[in-house]
């Protein structure tokens, strides 16, 4: 009888160097396969470096798909050992499921706003259960940033992590709940049962008196809640990793101060690296749009490579244009003064691209006749 010996997981040896001088046997990497060149060399992003790395027995993967790795000698060619191939696919049934609820229900952030706003400025409310309602709305209003906050990389990274976008993620983490305090799709949540709470407490009052968050105002508030929510599920579905699509996040972040409140919606998306010199820096582009009252809509689209870095924004309204053209050269001062190369740098009429949800990769409709 003859017993077959188990197969050695396949392993791969990349080039060492300072990059590589914090990792420890045993590490855990999760890698991005860029282009599979042969079936013993591939190109794989580790860390944000394209690292060109040989082995043998690959398993079979695409440009998009994701390994983890873990790190079993250092030295001048550390050696990893592939643990398991990762992608998502969006045939997956729970993937298809989230997409089929979240898309009718998603709606836009800015019928809400201002509906809290107007909430916490006329109160009072009557019904017995929306006693929590008018503090609740506060807090909400309360986690947005002011374009103050923004404007500093500090803040922007600060409203990207509290945009409801990781919540789960830093649940399993082990954020405690002072953490999540600020996290807009955690006051949703409790906005969410406060709700519900005051509507079934008002359904049992008998005698049929409408307050200020009952009924039809009741109801468009519940749903606007809950079309926020469904925004936020498919942005989250949006950043899950793909087969042969590159690494993208989409965001909603509601800007508050003392003017009425807005949305700026950004798209963050690593571009496609098949083609690009191994030692190449990985190339990214955010997409941005906005529309206030007085400049009206704009977007712009930011590339980045390394240090190299190009901008071009659209606009409607010429006052606009005009007055982002007078501040160009001071756009590029700052940039330069960044330490970045400053590429092209500019404003055009009309409307640009702006953020989007990618297409399905999976039909969410199966009709048979």
């Amino acid at each position: 009888m003859q017993i077959p010996l188990p197969t050695a997981p396949p392993s791969l040896r990349v080039p060492g160097g300072p990059w590589t001088r914090a990792w420890r046997v045993g590490q855990i990497l999760r890698a991005t396969l860029v282009r599979a060149d042969t079936p013993d060399s591939a190109a794989l992003r580790i860390a944000g470096r394209l690292v060109r790395a040989r082995g043998r027995d690959l398993p079979p993967l695409q440009a998009g798909d994701s390994l983890r790795l873990r790190v079993e000698a250092l030295g001048r060619t550390p050696l990893l050992r592939v643990l398991a191939p990762e992608s998502v696919s969006e045939s997956t049934p729970g993937i298809t499921a989230a997409l089929r609820t979240s898309l009718p229900r998603a709606g836009e952030m800015e019928p809400l706003l201002t509906h809290l706003a107007t909430m916490v400025r006329e109160g009072p409310f009557g019904s017995p259960g929306a006693v929590a309602l008018p503090g609740l709305a506060r807090a909400l209003l309360a986690v947005l940033r002011t374009p103050a906050d923004l404007a500093r990389a500090e803040g922007l990274r600060g409203a990207l992590r509290d945009s409801g976008i990781f919540l789960e993620a830093r649940l399993l983490a082990g954020a405690g709940e002072a953490a999540l305090a600020g996290d807009l799709k955690g006051a949703l949540w409790r906005l969410l049962a406060a709700l519900k709470d005051a509507g079934a407490k008002a359904s049992h009052r008998g005698d049929g008196e409408l307050t200020p968050t009952t009924g039809s105002d009741s109801d468009s508030l519940h749903a606007e809640v809950e079309g926020a929510l469904a925004r936020l599920q498919l942005h989250q579905l949006a950043a899950l990793p793909r087969a042969q699509a590159p690494a993208q996040w989409i965001f909603a972040l509601p800007v508050g101060g003392n003017a009425p409140a807005y949305v700026l919606e950004l798209q963050i998306r690593g571009e496609d690296e098949r083609g690009a010199a191994p030692d190449a820096p990985r190339a990214w582009s955010v997409l941005l749009h906005l529309d206030l009252p007085r400049l009206g809509a704009v977007q712009a689209r930011i590339d980045l490579q390394g240090e190299q870095v190009a901008a071009t924004l659209w606009a409607e309204c010429e006052a606009t244009i005009a007055a982002v053209r007078r501040h160009l050269p001071h756009l590029e001062a700052e940039l330069r003064g960044a330490g970045l190369r400053v590429g092209r740098l500019g404003c055009h009429r009309g409307p640009g691209p702006r953020p989007a949800l990618p297409p399905p990769a999976a039909p969410l409709v199966d009709l048979e006749a």
